[in-house]
């Protein structure tokens, strides 16, 4: 997951967590890097809208609860690359918003459609 540089500009120094407006920031700009790509991928072909927003919507926020002001710091210093720490965060987003998701999806023959 690449995330937004927007966000950074809002972060207040000694914080520890990302809040309040930051937090939002965060999210909003998380959201708008993310839907474009997960609506491009071939292997989301099957899923509508709403789920990808869904999706989206979900790693941001499971990103915002993890990630520190310092990593925000590390991810801006590096022009927007991932730090391990953080590309292990955006992993574990992954995979708990996956599958909170997954229980919108059901087989049709060989296809997985998802609301």
């Amino acid at each position: 997951m690449a995330c937004g540089r927007r966000w950074v500009s809002h972060l207040a120094r000694g914080t520890d967590s990302l809040n309040g407006q930051t937090r939002a920031a965060f999210i909003n700009s998380a959201v708008s890097t993310c839907l474009p790509r997960e609506r491009a991928a071939p292997e989301n072909a099957g899923f509508s809208e709403d789920f990808l927003v869904s999706f989206c919507n979900c790693k941001a926020s499971e990103m915002a609860n993890s990630i520190s002001y310092q990593e925000a710091q590390e991810v801006r210093s590096s022009g927007g690359s991932l730090t391990s720490a953080v590309l292990a965060k955006a992993e574990a987003a992954v995979e708990t918003c996956t599958k909170r998701l997954i229980t919108r999806c059901q087989r049709v023959g060989e296809a997985l459609q998802c609301r």
